[in-house]
Formats: C-alpha cells, structure tokens, sequence
C-alpha cells in the first residue's frame, strides 16, 4: 500500500509470520539535491524514531490488547 503527499510517497506492508506480523513502513522521493527535500529528510528521521513510531506502538499494543483469540476487535473494551 502506499499514500502519496507532495514529492513524497509512504510505502507501508503487512507481513505475517508464523507467532508474529512484520510491518515495514518506507517514506521515499527525497531528493537530497532538493534543498526542501534535504530538510525534510534530515527532520523526518527524529520524527519517525520519537513521535510516529512511538505513537503507532502504543495503538497497535491498545488494539492487541481488545482483541480476541479469533481476531475480532471488542469495542468499548
């Protein structure tokens, strides 16, 4: 899947793995060149280490959380 904003696109895939699932996130088009990409290459990497990352983290283990064994999200929970 991707989405695509301004120069830039964020790649994302979902992988299973046998007691476990992969999730690989790409942000692409920078053109280092680019002063404008070059900025937000250089600020977009503390971003997604001390904000995105931690962020996605936390909602992923809330929702693991209210899930049940057959995979099915409780509301409300």
């Amino acid at each position: 899947m991707a989405y695509a904003f301004g120069d830039f696109e964020l790649h994302w895939e979902i992988v299973p793995q046998e007691d476990a699932t992969i999730l690989r996130l790409e942000h692409r088009g920078f053109d280092l060149e680019n002063p404008r990409h070059r900025f937000a290459f250089e600020n977009t990497g503390p971003a997604w280490r001390d904000v995105v990352l931690p962020r996605l983290a936390e909602g992923l283990l809330e929702a693991a959380s209210q899930t049940t064994t057959d995979g099915v999200v409780e509301r409300g929970a």
